[in-house]
C-alpha cells in the first residue's frame, strides 16, 4: 500500500491515501494561535500568583451582596466601595453615578450606584435595576463611543469544552423570551380534578410534533439559517436531560384556567463573525486549545436586551465557567481551573480584539 500524503503533529504522525484529510490536518493545526509576547506575561503572572487570586475572590465573596433581599442593602453598598477600591489600585477612571430608587413593600430605598470606569477606549460596567433609564441618559455622553459590550454571565453546556453565546432561545416558555404562570382553580359545582386539569392544560400546549399550538406563536420565528446549523455539527457535552418540554392546553375544563405573563423578553442573536466574537474564539484557542461550542442560551436575560436596544452595538457572551456552577443562585461557585484560565481568557481576548480591530483598521 502507498500513502502518499503523511501529516504531522507534535506527538504523531500520520500517513494516508485520502487527500481530504489535509483539510482535517489544517483543522486541527487552526486550533493553535501564537501566544503575544505580551500576553504571555499576563499568562505567567496569573500562574505565579494562584494563591493571591483565590484570596481576593475570598475577600469579594465574604460581602453577601446579592441584591434580591433587603437584609443585604448595606452589603451591597460595601461591594461598590470594595469595587471603587479595586479600580483605584489598578489606575482606571472611574465614576459613580446615582440611578434612582425603588419601592419596595411601601418604602422607597435607594438603588447602588453603577460605576463606569475607563481604561484607555474600554469600559467597564457594573449593572444593577434603572439600567435602562441610566443608560439612554449616558448614550450620547460617557457611552458614545463604545463599540463592543462584554459579559460573562451564563456557563459552558458541560464541563470540558469552553462556549462562547451568541444569542438567546426559548427551549421551554418557561425559560426563555416568555415566563408566565398557570393556576387552575377549583370552580363550584366542578366535578373534575384541578391536578387533572392542569395536567392537561399543560397537554395540549404542543402537538404531537413538538410545535407550539399556540395561534401566531410562529409569525415572528425566524428560521434556523445553513450557517447556523453547521455551529451545531461539532457541539460536544450537550446534555438532553437538560431540556425539558413543558405546557400544553386542553379544552372542556370546567374550572377556572387563570394565565398570567410574569416578564417578556426580546430575541437576541448577534453576528458571530464581527470582530468582537471572532476576538473571543481566537482567544479561547490561546487559552483551552479548543475552538469554542457557538451556543445560544436559554436564560431570560433582561440586562443583555437592555445594552442592545439602547447602545445597538455587538454584545458578547463569554462564559468562564463550567456547568452547574449555580450562576447567581445559592452556593455559586467557580472551579478553580476555570477561575485561573478564565482570567487569562479575558485577557486573550483583549489581545485579540486589539489586533483585529488594526488588522481591520
Amino acid at each position: 500500500m502507498v500513502y502518499p500524503h503523511t501529516y504531522r503533529t507534535e506527538h504523531s504522525e500520520t500517513r494516508t491515501t485520502n487527500a481530504e484529510y489535509g483539510q482535517y490536518y489544517a483543522q486541527s493545526q487552526s486550533k493553535k494561535i501564537k501566544i503575544q509576547p505580551q500576553l504571555l506575561k499576563i499568562l505567567q503572572y496569573v500562574d505565579s500568583n494562584r494563591v493571591q487570586i483565590v484570596q481576593d475572590l475570598r475577600e469579594a465573596v465574604k460581602i453577601q451582596s446579592t441584591s434580591d433581599d433587603l437584609i443585604n442593602k448595606d452589603n451591597i453598598i460595601n461591594m461598590v466601595k470594595f469595587a471603587e477600591k479595586w479600580l483605584l489600585e489598578l489606575g482606571v477612571k472611574y465614576e459613580c453615578f446615582n440611578i434612582g430608587t425603588r419601592e419596595i413593600k411601601g418604602k422607597r430605598y435607594k438603588l447602588p450606584p453603577v460605576i463606569l470606569g475607563n481604561i484607555g477606549s474600554d469600559k467597564e460596567k457594573r449593572l444593577s435595576e434603572g439600567l435602562d433609564e441610566f443608560l439612554l441618559t449616558k448614550k450620547l455622553d460617557y457611552l458614545f463611543d463604545v463599540d463592543y459590550v462584554i459579559a460573562c454571565g451564563s456557563e459552558w453546556i458541560g464541563e470540558k469544552y469552553p462556549c462562547i453565546v451568541y444569542g438567546g432561545v426559548a427551549l421551554s416558555l418557561f425559560t426563555g423570551l416568555i415566563h408566565f404562570v398557570v393556576e387552575v382553580e377549583k370552580s363550584e359545582n366542578s366535578t373534575s380534578d384541578v391536578k387533572k386539569d392542569l395536567g392537561r392544560v399543560f397537554d395540549a400546549l404542543i402537538d404531537k410534533k413538538g410545535k407550539v399550538t399556540a395561534p401566531g406563536f410562529y409569525d415572528n420565528v425566524s428560521q434556523i439559517t445553513p450557517d447556523e446549523e453547521r455551529l451545531y455539527e461539532d457541539i460536544q457535552d450537550f446534555d438532553l436531560d437538560g431540556i425539558r418540554y413543558y405546557i400544553q392546553i386542553h379544552l372542556n375544563i370546567t374550572n377556572k384556567v387563570d394565565l398570567k405573563v410574569l416578564s417578556s423578553t426580546r430575541p437576541w442573536l448577534e453576528d458571530i463573525t464581527s470582530a468582537n466574537y471572532q476576538a473571543a474564539r481566537r482567544a479561547t484557542i490561546q487559552i483551552y486549545k479548543e475552538d469554542p461550542n457557538m451556543i445560544r442560551d436559554d436564560t431570560d436575560n433582561i440586562v443583555i436586551n437592555i445594552i442592545t436596544r439602547i447602545l445597538e452595538v455587538n454584545m458578547l457572551l463569554l462564559p468562564l465557567s463550567t456547568k452547574s456552577t449555580n450562576i447567581g443562585k445559592e452556593n455559586e461557585n467557580i472551579p478553580l481551573r476555570n477561575l485561573y484560565e478564565g482570567t487569562k481568557l479575558l485577557g486573550a481576548y483583549l489581545f485579540q480584539l486589539n489586533e483585529i480591530e488594526q488588522i481591520n483598521s
